[in-house]
């Protein structure tokens, strides 16, 4: 069996690759690519290689996150304590801007975000799509072409 085929091993374990998008506080648009690392347990399946990564990219020091769903299948994930520990999690005005356009209620960002896509017949975090990826960037480049990304949304039509 191929190490990337998609399934789990003998041991219960397989590494295949996630891509995902990280949008830190500088606005940067990052394409990501982490180990799956799927594992079998008891209680199901982790994907701890990939948690490992979301968390080392928005939270390194405690590796708490958590996320909020997305129109499509797209999920954003975010260090638990950036809204409480502004002096490690400064504003994201382009993420909280980026979300808004991907179809999330007025929300604030804070420190680095992460874009992922849920397979719906799995609940697994898997690859965002070719179209999630290019909605992703068009919507990023979107929000430079508007101006200054540190100037406060504007409700209404765009």
């Amino acid at each position: 069996m191929a190490a990337n085929d998609g399934e789990l091993g003998e041991a219960g374990a397989m590494r295949g690759q996630v891509i995902y998008v990280a949008i830190p506080v500088d606005g940067r648009l990052v394409v990501r690519e982490a180990d799956e690392g799927l594992e079998r347990h008891e209680w199901g399946v982790l994907q701890a290689g990939l948690l490992a990564a979301i968390h080392a990219d928005v939270d390194p020091l405690r590796g708490r996150s958590n996320g909020i769903a997305l129109p499509g299948g797209l999920w954003a994930r975010m260090a638990d304590d950036a809204v409480l520990d502004r002096s490690r999690y400064p504003r994201n005005p382009v993420a909280s801007k980026l979300l808004a356009v991907l179809g999330a209620p007025g929300r604030r960002c804070f420190g680095t975000i992460v874009l992922l896509r849920e397979d719906p017949e799995t609940g697994l975090i898997t690859s965002l799509t070719d179209e999630q990826l290019a909605q992703v960037r068009k919507a990023h480049d979107q929000i430079h072409r508007r101006g200054s990304a540190s100037e406060p949304a504007r409700p209404g039509p765009s």
